[in-house]
């Protein structure tokens, strides 16, 4: 007989923590759900029933730029061996931080479907790295446009 999955939802601003929460435990009614919160963002008395326990962070908020304090985190994210690391954001920050947590990583997508997140973090890296040279030449062209391109108002010739 197998234990129950042990399955932490990290904790992401914009979005509403308590929906997250109840579509990991209706896709996962027995799961002991862990909600990993920054420090200073309480979860709210809705979300209790769903769970099991509440983590808080060391800081509300973590940066590449301090990368001691971001490998504590690194740490408190792996030190319990989830098994499944759930994020509400498909953004490239949080899916390197869900492959960090060593665990099976899981996108909880807005219709509640709970999506696998495939790649490594060096794929994801490098995809930070293309969209940002993307958007840096599609800011830069369309400056040349602006500046370079000549259009006369429909009142002068």
């Amino acid at each position: 007989m197998t234990s129950a999955p042990h399955i932490c939802v990290f904790y992401s601003k914009g979005r509403t923590f308590t929906d997250v929460l109840s579509h990991v435990k209706a896709r996962q009614p027995n799961a002991r759900l862990c909600a990993l919160v920054p420090a200073g963002y309480p979860v709210s008395e809705a979300g209790w029933p769903t769970l099991d326990e509440v983590v808080q962070t060391g800081l509300p908020r973590y940066s590449w730029r301090n990368p001691l304090s971001f490998m504590r985190l690194v740490r408190q994210i792996r030190r319990p061996r989830y098994d499944a690391f759930v994020i509400a954001f498909d953004s490239p920050r949080l899916r390197v931080l869900s492959a960090l947590s060593g665990a099976t990583r899981l996108y909880c997508a807005m219709d509640g479907q709970l999506l696998p997140l495939h790649g490594s973090i060096s794929g994801t890296l490098a995809d930070v790295l293309i969209r940002s040279i993307r958007g840096r030449l599609t800011y830069a062209y369309i400056w040349l446009i602006v500046r370079l391109l000549h259009v006369s108002s429909p009142d002068k010739p």
